[in-house]
């Protein structure tokens, strides 16, 4: 879901009034020759208490789903954990304030909440919060350079480069800044070449990888398939092959040294399941998603990419729904 001026926003407020608010959980597809030739997906346990606009992120082996916004499309706080082992949910310590379209990153054994929007409103932060894990408090860090809503974060080498996102007043940014949890401390490093909004970003080896988005151009959402790949060693920027479908509200992760983009949103709501594959810069489109949803984030555990909750429509609306992607293989 986009942030934008007053215009736009009244456009798609126009759109989301028709949307859907929750959708029933997919029955698992049946597999055959040509889906594992292309990977295949499996349904796991229920996101406890469905939203859009989440973050994933693996610590321990388990995937923390932090805030984001829930079926009254109100902010939530909530954080939920899911242990792939089990196949089960376990609750975390609250978020310190009700967020979503936030990042999230784990460095060092540590999780770190940055930016987002507060609230049921669409002002984004700049705040940044630690979460001690000995007596499960958040506790305030040094705030964000640039305060932002739905932008990336990864982690790369012990610190999180955070990258893109949206200001207040819904314009797309090409920002990129660094923080460093060991001096808490942040710079300001080389901008993405494209700005954008509601992209998606994963670490292959020493590249981030910066795919999709999207921003406002004259009153209209326009969708990107632009794939940037940042070298943290030069600080500088290379564009790569376009991804094949362009979309926003995606989610990526990286698995076996190739990028994966799944899902999306605008005008509908994406089904595709799209595989990047550095050494050669060539994409290739594998097995879509079962359950078409945007406002998702993606986490890789034990070979499998996870992809948890979202949005099945346009607009507001969430589900519980917890699918995994199994990757062809090579």
């Amino acid at each position: 879901m986009a942030i934008m001026n007053s215009k736009l926003l009244f456009i798609l407020c126009s759109i989301l009034a028709i949307s859907c608010s929750s959708s029933d959980s997919p029955m698992q597809p049946e597999g055959d020759d040509t889906e594992d030739a292309l990977g295949n997906w499996e349904t796991f346990a229920a996101l406890p208490t469905p939203r859009q606009e989440v973050p994933h992120v693996v610590l321990d082996g388990k995937i923390y789903v932090p805030g984001g916004i829930n079926r009254s499309r109100s902010a939530s706080a909530a954080m939920e954990i899911y242990e792939p082992d089990s196949d089960s949910w376990s609750t975390g310590a609250p978020l310190p304030e009700r967020l979503h379209h936030l990042g999230m990153a784990a460095a060092e054994g540590t999780l770190y909440i940055l930016g987002g929007y507060v609230g049921n409103g669409f002002t984004p932060t700049s705040d940044v919060y630690e979460l001690n894990r000995e007596n499960a408090e958040w506790n305030r860090k040094a705030n964000m350079p640039t305060a932002r809503g739905a932008h990336a974060a990864v982690e790369f080498e012990g610190k999180i480069y955070v990258i893109g996102g949206a200001d207040r007043f819904g314009r797309a940014l090409g920002i990129n800044e660094r923080y460093d949890p060991e001096s808490d401390t942040w710079i300001t490093l080389t901008p993405m070449p494209t700005p954008r909004e509601h992209l998606a970003a994963a670490v292959i080896d020493t590249i981030i990888y910066v795919v999709g988005g999207r921003s406002a151009n004259s009153g209209n959402l326009v969708n990107s398939a632009r794939l940037e790949a940042y070298s943290p060693s030069t600080n500088s920027w290379t564009q790569r092959r376009d991804m094949p479908t362009s979309r926003g509200g995606l989610a990526a992760a990286a698995l076996h040294g190739k990028l994966y983009a799944f899902g999306g949103e605008f005008p509908g709501v994406f089904i595709e399941n799209e595989e990047y594959d550095p050494a050669t810069n060539a994409w290739r489109k594998l097995v879509p998603m079962p359950t078409p949803r945007h406002g998702i984030g993606a986490a890789a555990v034990n070979g499998k990419i996870f992809v948890i909750g979202g949005g099945p429509n346009a607009g507001f609306g969430t589900t519980e729904v917890n699918e995994a992607f199994s990757p062809p293989p090579d």
